[in-house]
């Protein structure tokens, strides 16, 4: 897989996904609707389990995807606060 930068809305969604880890992506994503669409918010967090920064569990709750954050991604996340235009 190649690199990729994340930028400030890819922070803010690890650092919601860390803050409700094991919570339906609803709760996690509730922030930031009406800011940007759901579609783009969805398509974020894919790209993030991509990379093994966050764990979307699909199978433990029927119609309930509940997002976790990894060790990959709090490494991260701690990294990156300061510095968003870093590369991962």
């Amino acid at each position: 897989m190649t690199s990729f930068k994340l930028d400030e809305l890819d922070i803010k969604l690890l650092s919601s996904c860390k803050e409700k880890s094991g919570q339906p992506l609803k709760e996690v994503l509730k922030p930031f609707l009406g800011v940007r669409a759901n579609r783009t918010l969805y398509d974020r967090l894919k790209v993030l389990e991509e990379y093994k920064l966050v764990w979307i569990d699909r199978t433990s709750f029927r119609g309930r995807a509940l997002c976790h954050i990894t060790a990959l991604g709090e490494k991260t996340l701690a990294g990156r606060t300061s510095r968003p235009d870093q590369e991962a």
